[in-house]
């Protein structure tokens, strides 16, 4: 029996590539994210690492009713502009931020949705090995009526997640 063989280097770029993960890190503009950036930065980042930072964009809510007023068309519009210029803001300041860094191998999207779902899709659809984000510590009444992103990615994901929490101060205050 013949046993398979393979140089080196295509082992060392086998090793390398199996070393690589990708981490999805959800991000907007909170002190909530910023914690589970410095987290990441600190307990889990290697130098291989693809940072997928990711923030989702919640379009305005729409009325049911079948006709609106060119008021509310134009309110709309101005909203999602609004919106649209700060998820722009954002992605320079993470850009500017992973480039102070060091971080070579990262990439920026936006994504359209409900954030929980957007995150979970994101996750799927890029193949993260990790998602990393923070959470607000909400008690459970003002989880149950806020709802939680944090808490919707941790039971769809089907993924690895790192959820960073706010100190006891900051839950409370």
């Amino acid at each position: 029996q013949r046993a398979a063989m393979s140089s080196p280097a295509a082992e060392t770029a086998g090793a390398a590539e199996k070393s690589m993960k990708v981490v999805l890190l959800a991000v907007d503009s909170s002190p909530h994210c910023k914690r589970a950036f410095d987290m990441y930065l600190k307990q889990v980042r290697q130098p291989t690492d693809v940072l997928l930072l990711v923030h989702a964009v919640e379009p305005p809510s729409q009325p049911v009713a079948l006709s609106v007023s060119d008021n509310f068309l134009k309110r709309h519009t101005e909203l999602m502009e609004e919106q649209l210029a700060e998820a722009e803001r954002l992605k320079q300041r993470w850009k500017d931020a992973c480039h102070q860094l060091g971080i070579k191998k990262f990439s920026f999207v936006n994504v359209s949705g409900e954030p929980g779902e957007a995150i979970v899709q994101a996750a799927e659809e890029h193949e993260a090995d990790l998602v990393v984000m923070g959470s607000r510590g909400l008690g459970t009444l003002r989880r149950t009526f806020l709802g939680s992103v944090s808490d919707y990615v941790l039971h769809h994901a089907y993924r690895p997640v790192l959820i960073c929490p706010p100190s006891k101060r900051e839950a409370t205050e």
